[in-house]
């Protein structure tokens, strides 16, 4: 991690991810989890870095907010990110999707005692549209002509965030949801949860983008401690995982996450910021190694830090077995 990196307070992690099913090259920033929390004034080193990057679009992986914060009396539980995504979507396509603090938002009016929290899932919603963000809310579309990308957001309700129970989500339901994925595109994923993996690789997704686990709040070496369903070194907290999906190799790239709030602790575990390198490649599947800025040895690599670094390949070893009980709010 360099000096500059850690005086802004968040890292910049590269994945490269090759396949002949990506017309073009093409560079994505990817922010989730960032709880309303604010990098300076008005996140300037974050719409600094972005600038740095020169991404083609930036994906958004939700959990913008914190919903037991939310008042309809006030903007202040909302204000920095909406201004954050103003800012954003002024330069460059946004692509958004709910993480589990917003779908609580929206399902909190119908059975919180406080009508607090009346419209202001609406009221967020409409607020990200005006900034011109494209919520892609069980939907795809594509990602610019010539790109060969198809751009899916998944969002499970809140009923599949429960407390002392894991739902499962069976492939099935993708296809409830989404539709099939597209045979002649290279389907992204953007979504919130990771455990569920291995039905993204089944649905047919080349790549997904997730989040929600904010790193497993402390690294052991290239694992995280915990995740939001309390599982013990769970198999998905940070970095670069892969899987045998329906149309080949399926990668998944899951960030740290750039905020906390009920637990505002990381230890070994910065604040991050994801970049995706998507590259055409012939007679490749999506299984590109990842750049230099992925967790290696528990060390930190940022862009910033030089030097290329091989992502840990965690799926292998680990447990998606594991017996979980839910913890509401990461």
């Amino acid at each position: 991690m360099s000096r500059d990196q850690r005086s802004r307070g968040f890292v910049t992690r590269t994945y490269e991810v090759a396949s002949p099913k990506v017309g073009r090259d093409l560079t994505l920033a990817f922010l989730a989890d960032q709880h309303n929390v604010s990098y300076g004034t008005r996140n300037e080193p974050v719409l600094e870095e972005l600038g740095r990057v020169a991404p083609d679009a930036v994906m958004v992986g939700g959990d913008l907010v914190v919903a037991a914060r939310a008042d309809n009396r006030s903007d202040a539980w909302k204000r920095p990110m909406v201004e954050l995504m103003r800012d954003v979507a002024a330069r460059w396509p946004v692509y958004y999707v709910n993480g589990n603090h917003e779908e609580l938002l929206r399902a909190l009016p119908a059975f919180a005692r406080s009508r607090r929290f009346d419209g202001t899932y609406d009221g967020l919603m409409r607020d990200l549209e005006a900034c011109g963000v494209r919520h892609l809310s069980n939907r795809g579309e594509l990602l610019g002509e010539g790109s060969g990308v198809r751009v899916w957001g998944l969002e499970l309700p809140v009923c599949y965030y429960g407390r002392h129970r894991v739902r499962e989500v069976p492939e099935g339901l993708l296809r409830e949801m989404l539709g099939p994925a597209d045979p002649g595109a290279f389907n992204l994923l953007l979504t919130h949860n990771p455990l569920w993996f291995a039905s993204y690789a089944a649905w047919g997704a080349d790549l997904t983008l997730a989040g929600h686990v904010h790193g497993g709040v402390v690294r052991l070496g290239s694992r995280g401690l915990i995740n939001p369903e309390h599982q013990i070194l769970p198999p998905y907290t940070g970095g670069r995982y892969e899987l045998a999906g329906s149309g080949g190799t399926s990668v998944m790239v899951v960030t740290c996450g750039m905020g906390t709030h009920s637990v505002a602790v990381r230890v070994n575990n910065p604040a991050e910021l994801s970049v995706v390198r998507l590259r055409p490649v012939a007679g490749a599947d999506a299984g590109g190694r990842a750049g230099g800025g992925v967790d290696v040895g528990g060390g930190a690599i940022g862009e910033g830090a030089g030097g290329r670094a091989q992502a840990p390949q965690h799926g292998d070893d680990a447990n998606p077995r594991a017996q979980a009980f839910w913890g509401d709010e990461r």
